[in-house]
């Protein structure tokens, strides 16, 4: 009896090692096998949180505003959904790795529409949503945080205003739809 208790042992620990992986394997939230990570504290831009520039204190204090060092740290740390407001062009070019895109500057209706019926989808009202643009220079984020709280209903929603220029400027996981001859996307 006591010879069989460490080999059951051993058959338990390697099923339980072989269900994890297969369970990684066909999980649509898989955990990367192996992946660098940043110090958060070696990003630029992090001691500064931007304000939008069509930022009313009176209404958007609902929304929670991130600096660079800030929205790095719910992309590793967080379940968190990402949102590009930006073109669908700029977005194929490129975009934070693993973001949904909602183009909502230039999205004909029906577009639009498909975007957002994809992101309800993909969260819930109270999943935290970060909405971001360009840079400083776009103010689409903000736009898009008011619409998806004033018509969508989502709930906990953060704006990181630094956008594509902050998290590119610092060498932020990235992605994108374009391929060159030979190439695949990241």
């Amino acid at each position: 009896m006591l010879k069989k208790l460490p080999v059951q042992i051993v058959i338990l620990l390697l099923a339980g090692i072989a269900l994890g992986v297969i369970n990684n394997l066909i999980s649509p939230n898989k955990i990367p096998w192996a992946q660098e990570y940043r110090d958060a504290s070696s990003i630029t831009h992090s001691d500064t949180i931007w304000h939008p520039f069509s930022w009313e204190p009176s209404t958007d204090t609902a929304f929670k505003l991130l600096n660079a060092e800030m929205a790095y740290r719910k992309f590793v740390n967080e379940r968190v959904v990402f949102v590009d407001a930006r073109s669908a062009e700029e977005y194929a070019e490129g975009h934070i790795e693993g973001a949904h895109n909602i183009d909502f500057e230039y999205a004909d209706d029906q577009t639009f529409n498909m975007q957002i019926d994809s992101l309800k989808k993909l969260a819930d009202p109270s999943d935290p949503i970060i909405t971001y643009c360009s840079g400083t220079e776009c103010d689409a984020s903000l736009q898009l945080a008011r619409y998806l709280s004033d018509t969508e209903g989502f709930e906990n929603i953060h704006i990181f205003f630094g956008g594509w220029t902050f998290w590119t400027e610092n060498d932020l996981p990235i992605e994108s739809d374009i391929h060159s001859e030979g190439e695949s996307a990241e």
